[in-house]
């Protein structure tokens, strides 16, 4: 089986961008849920709680994955992690 090419230091950019608002945005859900209008423990709470792990599991995967596809001039830990914007 051929190996998939992963992708460029733009496209991790634009990902990771994309990422650090959605992780944002469903933080936000989450303290509403979970500290407003809804139990802590709630069901609610514990879905946005959950989809902000599934965020935090999916940038963790793909900066190790620019790791693996930059090379070491290009790689920053900002590219998953650095400011939302």
């Amino acid at each position: 089986m051929a190996k998939k090419p992963g992708l460029n230091l733009e496209e991790h950019v634009a990902i990771g961008q994309l990422l650090k608002r959605m992780r944002d945005e469903l933080g936000q859900i989450w303290v509403t849920c979970g500290g407003n209008a809804y139990p802590k423990n709630g069901k609610e709470a514990r879905a946005a709680a959950a989809a902000c792990r599934a965020i935090s599991n999916l940038k963790s995967a793909l900066e190790e994955a620019a790791i693996r596809d930059l090379p070491k001039e290009e790689w920053s830990t900002n590219i998953y992690y650095g400011k939302s914007g």
